[in-house]
């Protein structure tokens, strides 16, 4: 509860562009240790300050990005590589720990919030998404979401499999990047 201590609603306004400055950097991988740095902290203060302001993302970047800053991700397709000219032809390997730590994280934290569906009437039939974006709490569009009906009950289906099956899909390295694509794509959308 920091930001109550701060009585200037400019110097809020500021640490809140410093968020978006240094979220923006660590995205494109500009001094990507500091950046994600400055981010994760500004995030975890105006986080704790609002939290019913953000969805169930905002707990679960926090380690996401801590996993990044503690891998070596701006050596790799980012200004930071860039701005120390590397320009190799021979393949270029990183730390392997921080990301089986963040694909652990991320299958577990699909284990948890995915099989609890399985009991839930509403997923088995198909029916979650049309329930969910009729629901003017979730959805973001005044739509007519009913003439959709079939559509969203095939796609109900699409993540009543793909979200439990994903923390075995994960690790089959094959099928991994494919499961990773259709879980973004789900998310996106």
């Amino acid at each position: 509860q920091w930001l109550h201590q701060v009585e200037s609603v400019e110097t809020i306004w500021v640490l809140f562009g410093l968020l978006l400055v240094s979220s923006l950097a660590f995205s494109l991988g500009a001094f990507t240790r500091l950046s994600g740095c400055i981010a994760l902290v500004l995030h975890a203060v105006f986080h704790a300050h609002a939290n019913l302001l953000y969805g169930g993302w905002a707990e679960m970047i926090k380690p996401f990005m801590f996993y990044v800053i503690l891998s070596n991700a701006g050596e790799f397709w980012s200004i930071d590589a860039w701005r120390k000219g590397r320009e190799r032809q021979e393949p270029i390997v990183g730390i392997y720990w921080p990301q089986l730590l963040l694909k652990i994280h991320v299958c577990a934290m699909y284990a948890i919030t995915s099989w609890p569906r399985l009991y839930e009437p509403a997923w088995s039939e198909g029916t979650m998404l049309l329930a969910a974006l009729g629901d003017s709490w979730y959805s973001r569009y005044a739509f007519d979401w009913f003439a959709l009906r079939e559509v969203l009950r095939i796609a109900c289906y699409g993540a009543f499999l793909l979200e439990p099956l994903a923390p075995l899909l994960l690790f089959i390295p094959r099928i991994a990047p494919w499961c990773a694509l259709a879980l973004i794509g789900m998310h996106v959308t």
